[in-house]
């Protein structure tokens, strides 16, 4: 099974687009809901999140209660693993250093971002890193059992 991390700026997407139909970051959440692949995340992403909730984008998409509700539902169900390896230097801000150090540390198969800087990488140990319109393509190709 695909084992992804989506990084913070595409699970606070996700959060905000869960209920419309034409978010990408939404479709993801949803597609992790209903249980087509596993989210990998560590605290570092989780606290960058919760630091993130009060945007108003954010505010303007779901209540207060309901987008509090979803995180805890999303982390709940999240794999979260302990940063046993580092990295530094590599990304182009140290809290993506900290997305890669997840990446690593959870062995998965695939970083979820819309961050230019690590797009270009393409990869980064055994994990491809997509856009959130890529990763969908993924997991449409998995359901169909490509």
């Amino acid at each position: 099974m695909i084992q992804a991390v989506l990084d913070a700026n595409v699970l606070l997407s996700g959060m905000a687009g869960y209920a419309k139909a034409e978010s990408v970051p939404g479709e993801i959440l949803r597609r992790f809901v209903f249980g087509e692949f596993i989210l990998v995340t560590s605290k570092p992403i989780a606290d960058e999140v919760r630091r993130n909730l009060g945007k108003d984008f954010l505010r303007r998409s779901l209540p207060d209660e309901d987008l509090a509700e979803l995180m805890s539902a999303v982390f709940r169900g999240a794999a979260f693993v302990p940063l046993t390896r580092t990295v530094a230097g590599l990304a182009s801000h140290p809290e993506d250093d900290l997305v890669l150090v997840t990446v690593a540390s959870g062995e998965t198969t695939h970083l979820v971002t819309g961050d230019r800087q690590l797009i270009a990488l393409e990869s980064f140990e055994e994990a491809d890193i997509v856009t959130p319109r890529e990763f969908l393509d993924i997991l449409a190709t998995q359901t169909l059992g490509g």
